[in-house]
Parts: structure tokens; C-alpha cells; sequence
């Protein structure tokens, strides 16, 4: 038998958009106190909201029912919903007007608020305060909402009062700042070195200064802290630098425990047991067999008198502090558009752009270029199955564009020809999702900068990639921060020449 405090410990994944006899199985035997929903749990609005009234008719009216709808990169549900810019396209607007950027943000975690009550949904694993880094492993890029620790930590802020004001508990992530780190976790674990530290705290204590209920930690080893350990595991910083120095007096979360930092399957029992000696919830988010084992091992852990900090009735006081807040108003699908438009429309930052590239003259001739990109972990395509190459072509509407789309790696024979069209083109537009990390990519970048004199650079993911292109290579290089649709529509407009680049850069390049 699960003892119920373990259960209300555990916040779990499940397979799909209904609950099936095996779900309804593993909820009932586990007993969860929060779900978390990914793409695969959204058919639609009507289906969402139907899976979590399910879910509450079956576990109660007190669970939680999470998602991460950050934004830009990391979004899951898309099909009904307002995808947003993301963070570093605030960052962008926010650099030339901050108080500004400030308001977008407080509207932008308002509104997506709203949304996600509409649908049943309580908690949103948001926001990110990672600082961007060229340092770092690039698994951050464009979630950040820039390199500055006191941008950072304003926008982060604002994003934490528009959520609570829009009725959802947000959740600042990733503790103590995976901008830095020296590897993405999905894969390994990661390090960050004990000089960056005081940066990386500074928006997680603006943050808590806010009234967030809930920081997720990461995977990440502070070496100047507890050489060696994991904050997943740690004690020194989970309790010594979240709850002693920072102050923080609400429910913590492990990032998801299946990831590759930690070790996998083989170790996953004692994974849980160090785990749940430092955080109030652990999440486990695919595996139902891993699922169960951490709902067992919680039991044991408890039944032996191992809790988290204070023991067992304040970890029980913590986790019921997390109560929904009251939410301002309903969804307004339109306002929401307007300030999304508004935040993409200001985020277009022109880096370089030394020869006039930009804007492209009405009826001038451009091809249209980008490579297919692979996943670098199971979770991640670089750029979600979206084609920014095609819905460019059909924004660019004052010129006359070609698309051109190659399979990555493209073999010598195909770049030779490709290089050969291009030069055919008074202007080519390389869209390039991340350029330091897919090889392929960084390859067309220096072929195609040093030969063709139009060439405009597109960095669609992470702005840091302008470092790869020569400053002697003449070429154009801009930013919309972000591949998705609002993202390629302001980035149409700035080449077009309809309006001027507004963003400038929040990071440093």
C-alpha cells in the first residue's frame, strides 16, 4: 500500500489525451498530487479540458495539473492555443524600453494564465531564468531571457506577477541556473563553476521576492557548493542556498528524474531516495514502472522517518500551501493576440548589417535556404517540426522568393550546386536553427558568407551564432529570436522594409 503523503509527492506524465483502463490503473494505485501534461496529452481545448476534469473526479479536487507553456522553444499545446514568443523576444524589446517590456511580460504570464485555467490547468512550469550564455551548452538559448542578470530577473518577476494575477502557480526554473552549464541534462550531467554563481541567483531571489510557490531544480553540480553532488541530491544547495540564503519557503521540484544527467534506469531506485531527501516533489514524467517505484520507494522512505526538510508536517504544510490563485478574468483570445504581435513585432534585432542588406527592394529576386535539422536529445527537435522556410516565402510578400530545403548533412556535390544557384539570387536568406551545434549548419554558414555578397543571416534559436560569422564577410546578420509563426511574420516585415528593426540584443555576442 502507497502511503498518501508519497503519492501527493509524485507529479507524473501520462501517455495520452484520455484516461484508458491502464492510466486510470497506475493514478489509482499511485495517487499523484499533480499531473503533468505534455504534447501528447492535447488533441484540443475540449479534450484538455475533459482529461483534467477526469483527472480531479478521480484525485481529488486538490491536484495539480502542470504543463510547461513557457513559450517560443518549449511549448505543448499548440493546436488551440496562443504560442508565445518566448523570453528572449521579450528580452529584445525590453533592452531599447524596459518599462515596456516589463508590462508585455506581466501581460504575456496574465494571459497565457488564463488560457491554461480554461482548460483545467493549475500550475505552469514557467518561467525560465536562466542566464543566456555563450558558455553554456546551448540547451537554454532563446528560453533566457537574456545574459544580464538584472534583465533577467525584471522580466522574470513580471512574468511571476502576470501568472498569479491570471490564476496559475508558476514555477522558476531551472535552480540554481542552467545558463552556464557545461552540458545539456537531457544528456549529462552538468557543471557550473563557482565565479558564475551570484549571477545566476540574482532573478531566482527577485523571483521568490515575488510570491512564487514553486522552484524546479536542475541537474547541475555547483562545484564552489558540494563538489560532486547534483542539487537534485544536494542538501547544501536545496536547503543552505535556496531556503537559508535566498529565503525560499515554498514546495521544490526535481526536473524530471528519467534524464540522461543522472544515470538512467539502472540506478533509478537510489536516484529517488537522494532525491527525496532534498525536495518536496519529485517528477517523474514517462516510465509507469518508474512511476510506481518512486510511489514504493517514497513509502519506504517515509516509513523509515526520512522527509525532507523539517520532517513531515511541514513538508505536509508546504505542499498544502500550493493552492490555486483567484484568476482576474477570463481568456481574452484577442487581447492576447495583440500583445503577442506586439512583443515579436519589437523583438527583430538586426546585429550586422554593414553593406544595407536590409531591407530587399520590392521585386527583388531571393532564395530561401535552410537545412533539415536532427534532434540533439530524444525530447528536442530544433525547431518543433516547424518549416520557418516556407511560411518566409509566403510573408515576403513585396519580393519574389524561391525556397531551397536540404537534408543535413548535404553531401560536396549538393553544395556545390546549391552555392551555384545561390549566386543566381541577388539576395539568399540562410535561416540557421543553431549554427555552434549543428555542424552542417556551421558549414553552409561559412560557405555561403565568404562567396555570396546578398547573403542575409537568419539566426532563428540562439543569437550567439553571430560569432561564427566572419566580420569581414560583408553579409547581414538579424535575429527574430524565435522560428515560429509570429516570429517569421515580424522578421518579413523588417526585410521587407515595412517597418524598422526595433529589438536589440540581450545577450552578449
Amino acid at each position: 500500500m502507497i502511503d498518501e503523503l508519497a503519492g501527493r509527492r509524485l507529479w507524473i506524465g501520462i501517455p495520452g489525451p484520455r484516461l484508458d483502463d491502464a492510466a486510470r490503473r497506475l493514478l489509482d494505485e499511485v495517487r499523484p498530487g499533480g499531473v503533468v501534461l505534455f504534447a501528447r496529452n492535447d488533441d484540443s481545448k475540449a479534450g484538455l479540458r475533459a482529461l483534467s476534469a477526469d483527472l480531479r473526479a478521480l484525485l481529488g479536487d486538490d491536484l495539480h495539473v502542470a504543463v510547461d507553456q513557457e513559450g517560443g522553444l518549449v511549448v505543448r499545446f499548440e493546436r488551440e492555443f496562443m504560442v508565445w514568443p518566448g523570453n528572449m523576444a521579450l528580452g529584445a524589446a525590453s533592452v531599447r524600453e524596459p518599462s515596456l517590456g516589463e508590462h508585455l511580460a506581466v501581460e504575456q504570464g496574465r494571459l497565457s494564465a488564463a488560457e491554461l485555467v480554461s482548460v483545467g490547468v493549475d500550475v505552469n512550469l514557467a518561467p525560465v531564468l536562466d542566464l543566456a550564455s555563450a558558455e553554456g551548452s546551448g540547451i537554454v538559448s532563446s528560453r533566457s531571457f537574456g545574459s544580464a542578470p538584472e534583465l533577467v530577473a525584471r522580466l522574470g518577476a513580471a512574468c511571476v506577477r502576470g501568472t498569479l494575477s491570471g490564476g496559475v502557480l508558476p514555477c522558476l526554473k531551472h535552480f540554481p541556473g542552467l545558463g552556464y552549464a557545461s552540458s545539456d541534462p537531457h544528456l549529462a550531467l552538468a557543471h557550473l563553476s563557482g565565479s558564475r554563481l551570484e549571477d545566476a541567483l540574482l532573478p531566482f531571489e527577485r523571483g521568490i521576492a515575488e510570491g512564487a510557490p514553486l522552484v524546479m531544480s536542475t541537474h547541475l553540480v555547483v562545484e564552489s557548493i558540494d563538489p560532486g553532488v547534483p542539487a537534485t541530491f544536494s542538501r547544501a544547495v536545496m536547503e543552505g542556498l535556496l531556503r537559508e540564503r535566498l529565503g525560499f519557503r515554498g514546495v521544490t521540484l526535481t526536473d524530471d528524474l528519467e534524464m540522461g544527467a543522472l544515470g538512467g534506469s539502472e540506478d533509478f531506485d537510489e536516484i529517488v531516495r537522494a532525491a527525496a531527501g532534498t525536495h518536496d516533489v519529485l517528477l517523474v514524467s514517462h516510465d509507469a514502472d518508474r512511476q510506481r517505484r518512486a510511489a514504493r520507494i517514497l513509502s519506504e522512505e517515509h516509513a523509515a522517518g526520512r522527509f525532507p526538510r523539517g520532517g513531515r508536517a511541514p513538508l505536509e504544510e508546504r505542499l498544502a500551501s500550493l493552492r490555486r490563485p483567484e484568476s482576474e478574468g477570463v481568456f481574452d483570445a484577442r487581447r492576447a493576440a495583440e500583445v503577442a504581435e506586439a512583443i515579436a513585432g519589437r523583438s527583430v534585432t538586426v546585429i550586422r548589417d554593414d553593406r544595407g542588406l536590409i531591407p530587399i527592394e520590392p521585386e527583388t529576386p531571393v532564395l530561401i535556404l535552410r537545412l533539415r535539422t536532427h534532434a540533439r536529445t530524444e525530447v528536442e527537435d530544433p525547431l518543433r517540426g516547424v518549416e520557418p522556410a516556407v511560411e518566409l516565402a509566403e510573408a515576403l510578400s513585396a519580393c519574389r522568393p524561391a525556397t531551397e530545403i536540404l537534408e543535413t548533412p548535404p553531401s560536396d556535390a549538393s553544395l556545390t550546386a546549391l552555392m551555384d544557384r545561390a549566386l543566381e539570387y541577388e539576395r539568399v536568406v540562410l535561416l540557421l536553427a543553431d549554427p555552434r551545434s549543428q555542424a552542417a549548419e556551421g558549414a553552409l554558414l561559412e560557405a555561403l558568407a565568404g562567396r555570396h555578397p546578398g547573403c542575409l543571416v537568419v539566426l532563428l534559436r540562439d543569437p550567439h551564432g553571430a560569432a561564427l560569422v566572419p566580420e569581414d564577410a560583408g553579409v547581414a546578420v538579424l535575429t527574430p529570436h524565435g522560428f515560429r509563426r509570429l516570429h517569421i511574420r515580424a522578421l518579413a516585415r523588417v526585410l521587407q522594409g515595412d517597418v524598422a528593426p526595433y529589438g536589440r540584443l540581450p545577450v552578449e555576442v
